[in-house]
């Protein structure tokens, strides 16, 4: 031991102790934001200790639970963030089996994700028995994606097997199940590519409404047209009318 003055620094034991024991410190002192942890027989070292403010551990960091527990974030003293020990993550919502539940609060936007260049704002892939599910909020839309570029606003592919690419399923109310509205420019609003073996699009209409409703057109921009020759197609000329035009 080395002086260090008149003051000295003094370690205790508690004041009841079920038995004897003893601690073996390190051989050294650690290293900046390292803290002293137990091996559970007495034997203490320096460990990597996750830091308000932020760490340098000059490497990959890992934070989670080794054995089949979830990991919970909270803030205010609400748990805000939940991973499942099978990987599902809620935000804000109960713990599901989904791979991805978010919940937004009543008063803003749920949820918005921007793609960084060349990337997918969301790329979702599901097991061979689970669907995907995007549930609204009360007077709200399901979902809203805004494209950007030239690239699609949404991608969606079909898997081998004989399930589709997108299932919408309108509700009770007067809502439509998927409206698709085209903005300034020359890119069309949707367009679907089938393969060899399915149909491109398969509608099944509730008894009571209509399968597919057009904008009228006009005769130089069918609301129905062809890929390659946007000026012929089907429009409607008035009421109770059907009208083809050619060539515009």
């Amino acid at each position: 031991a080395r002086s260090r003055g008149t003051n000295f620094v003094a370690g205790q034991a508690a004041a009841a102790l079920g038995a004897d024991y003893a601690l073996t410190l390190p051989t050294t002192a650690g290293t900046s934001g390292e803290v002293l942890a137990t091996d559970g027989s007495g034997t203490l070292s320096w460990v990597d200790a996750f830091l308000n403010g932020g760490n340098s551990f000059g490497a990959a960091a890992t934070l989670g639970t080794n054995d089949a527990n979830s990991l919970t974030f909270e803030t205010n003293g609400v748990a805000r963030i939940a991973i499942t020990s099978a990987g599902a993550v809620s935000v804000n919502a109960p713990t599901t089996g989904v791979g991805l539940a978010v919940t937004g609060n009543a008063a803003s936007t749920a949820q918005t994700i921007t793609a960084g260049t060349g990337q997918a704002a969301l790329a979702i892939t599901g097991s061979s028995a689970t669907a995907q599910t995007i549930a609204a909020g009360t007077n709200a839309s399901g979902l809203s994606i805004t494209g950007n570029g030239t690239a699609n606003a949404v991608a969606i592919t079909a898997g081998a097997s004989s399930g589709g690419g997108l299932l919408i399923t309108g509700g009770v109310g007067s809502g439509v199940p998927l409206q698709v509205t085209a903005a300034a420019g020359t890119g069309n609003a949707a367009t679907l590519t089938g393969n060899a073996s399915a149909p491109t699009l398969s509608i099944t209409s509730n008894a009571a409404q209509n399968s597919i409703v057009a904008s009228l057109g006009a005769e130089g921009t069918p609301a129905y047209s062809f890929s390659g020759d946007a000026n012929t197609g089907m429009y409607s000329s008035g009421a109770d009318q059907i009208s083809l035009a050619t060539a515009g």
